[in-house]
């Protein structure tokens, strides 16, 4: 027989100690195997034999798996998750290898198009169009791998889902994750014409918004109103009448009218 290395208590003969032909559990580190470097393990496979010889016929098999190999993982945020028509969204992609080993992948955007790979986005060339191409590989190493890029959307919902294929060897392991960002469309604002007789001393203007989302915010010419779907004001000397809009999501619209005395500029909207 032979000393066990952990607490052994056979049938017969003393503890600690493996009786010749006898049957024990045993466990291997793989920690232990330098040798082996950054080898990744899927699977394991144990058979038995006939006899304790090594020259014995082969008998049973049994095959299993080991979770040493990467659980490869990746999030995808944008730096906004609701923004104006024309307002570039950045999108950031983290790849996390929670490894000791050195991996390759590729990152590939799916630009809203489940299954359909035309036109499909190189995350790791800044979001650059690969259609039905192949996508850059690039190093993974252990830890967080960041990638950036902007893109700028049309009004709408837009849901991208973002894959990894992480590789080592022959093993390889895929993740995924989808960002979510609204596009609102801007509102407008437009000035009444001037209606001015002489010999009349003042006039009055009022600005309207339209478009975007209620409720409106207008400020015309210094002076403010909150919830409001217009605003006057009244003045006796001609100038550059300038009104902005803001809407319900932050979008802003503005437009100056020239008024001279009882003159009027087109009102371009």
């Amino acid at each position: 027989g032979s000393c066990s290395a952990w607490v052994h208590t056979p049938k017969n003969g003393p503890n600690g100690t493996i009786q010749t032909n006898a049957f024990f559990e045993g466990a291997i580190n793989i920690n232990d195997f330098p040798a082996l470097g950054d080898a990744c393990f899927s699977s394991f496979l144990l058979e038995t034999r006939s006899s304790d010889s090594v020259s014995a016929t082969l008998k049973d098999f049994v095959l299993g798996e080991f979770n040493t190999c990467p659980e490869i993982s990746i999030t995808k945020t944008a730096d906004d998750t609701s923004v104006c028509v024309g307002t570039p969204t950045t999108y950031t992609y983290v790849v996390h290898n929670p490894t000791a080993l050195n991996l390759t992948g590729t990152v590939v955007d799916d630009n809203e198009t489940p299954g359909n790979p035309a036109d499909d986005l190189d995350v790791t060339a800044l979001c650059v169009s690969i259609g039905a191409g192949t996508p850059g590989t690039v190093p993974l190493p252990p830890g967080n791998t960041t990638f950036t890029c902007s893109r700028t959307l049309g009004v709408g919902i837009h849901t991208n889902v973002v894959t990894v294929v992480a590789s080592f060897g022959g093993f390889s392991d895929t993740a995924t994750d989808d960002a979510t960002v609204t596009v609102t469309p801007t509102p407008k604002i437009s000035i009444d014409v001037l209606v001015c007789s002489p010999p009349q001393t003042g006039f009055q203007l009022t600005a309207t918004p339209s478009g975007g989302t209620a409720p409106y915010n207008i400020t015309f010419d210094g002076e403010s109103c909150t919830s409001c779907t217009s605003k006057t004001i009244s003045r006796t000397v001609g100038g550059a009448f300038t009104a902005t809009v803001t809407d319900a999501n932050g979008c802003t619209a503005q437009w100056t009218r020239n008024v001279g005395y009882c003159s009027d500029s087109a009102n371009p909207q």
